[in-house]
């Protein structure tokens, strides 16, 4: 297991407090944007997490893309089903 999270490549990893505002903003993102197929599930989130790549977070500065106003960014995330991990 610790192999494979070094693979991930990542220089820093926190867990988002549930109850805070940004796992609030999660916790929507996940109840109100289901796809027209997958309306009947519904989904809890359990832990969620701030991850970084410094490479990823290197290009980013680069671009300036951290200049940007908070109405000009989009969250990306993915959530997977427990029956995808090994």
């Amino acid at each position: 297991m610790d192999a494979n999270f070094r693979s991930l490549g990542l220089s820093s990893m926190q867990p988002i407090q549930a109850g805070s505002n940004e796992f609030r903003t999660l916790e929507a993102y996940a109840r109100d944007t289901h796809g027209a197929t997958h309306r009947h599930m519904q989904v809890t989130i359990t832990n969620a997490y701030r991850v970084e790549r410094a490479s990823e977070t290197k290009a980013w500065n680069k671009r300036k893309f951290g200049d940007l106003n908070g109405g000009e960014r989009l969250l990306l995330w993915h959530g997977s089903r427990t029956t995808n991990f090994a």
